[in-house]
């Protein structure tokens, strides 16, 4: 990463990334900050999830090896690994179903969707009502 006592966390697999909050804040409490984005994004395999930032740049050995051991039963942060890749997407908006303007950002969503080895469900509008979206 090139920044003195920083270490990046990166994905070892494809899913949905989610942080345990407690667990953060034990292991910030010692002086080894980690950071992470937030909880439940999907993040692919070599994707950084965090960052490791020692402060002082001096920690004792006894300490990582503590949290290493943490870190093996509750780890910090941990990817959910999709068993039904199928993603739907939802287009809202009177506007949109009444055809006064273009859906522009629904094809580029479900492009996103295959970037990440995920397979696009069905694309369907529904005005800005609560029934015809939720049926």
């Amino acid at each position: 990463m090139g920044d003195e006592g920083k270490a990046l966390i990166l994905a070892s697999r494809s899913g949905l990334a989610l942080v345990d909050g407690l667990v953060l804040r034990e292991v910030n409490s010692t002086g080894v900050f980690v950071v992470t984005g937030r909880t439940g994004h999907y993040a692919r395999a070599g994707d950084s999830v965090g960052v490791v930032d020692l402060i002082p740049l001096e920690v004792p050995v006894a300490l990582l090896r503590s949290l290493k051991r943490v870190a093996r039963v509750k780890p910090v942060i941990r990817a959910v690994e999709n068993k039904h890749p199928g993603i739907g997407v939802v287009v809202t908006g009177n506007e949109i179903v009444e055809g006064l303007r273009r859906n522009l950002a629904g094809p580029i969503v479900l492009e996103k969707i295959k970037s990440y080895d995920r397979v696009p469900g069905k694309l369907v509008y529904s005005r800005d009502d609560v029934e015809e979206i939720s049926s």
